[in-house]
């Protein structure tokens, strides 16, 4: 197989760059949102996780950290860069993950970068 590929976050499986779904997940160690990597298979309930997580959450850290997972992907929630407030940021990113699962805005892996030493 040539080209990109990534491993599934959840299932492990190797998945080509065209097939895999890049999305924002919480991740309960570090206690934010952080970028995941699924297959076709894992990628659904992935999404309902997060949005799970989010339209429940108050913590504007963690709404924060959702917006910059979205802007590491070169995705912006201006709402979130010029200060608003975290219910207006969070509408906001519930929009995305419905942009995201109707496949409107599809996160890129985005480009290599080497490993600093």
């Amino acid at each position: 197989m040539s080209g990109r590929e990534a491993v599934c976050s959840n299932c492990m499986a190797l998945v080509p760059e065209a097939q895999t779904h890049v999305l924002p997940l919480f991740n309960e160690t570090v206690e934010r949102f952080v970028t995941t990597y699924r297959c076709d298979k894992c990628w659904p309930a992935a999404l309902a996780e997060a949005r799970t997580h989010l339209a429940a959450s108050d913590d504007a850290d963690e709404i924060a950290s959702f917006a910059d997972v979205l802007a590491g992907h070169a995705v912006f929630i201006h709402e979130y860069m010029r200060g608003d407030p975290a219910p207006v940021v969070k509408a906001i990113c519930l929009r995305m993950l419905g942009l995201m699962e109707s496949g409107a805005v599809r996160l890129s892996i985005g480009p290599d970068r080497p490993l600093k030493s």
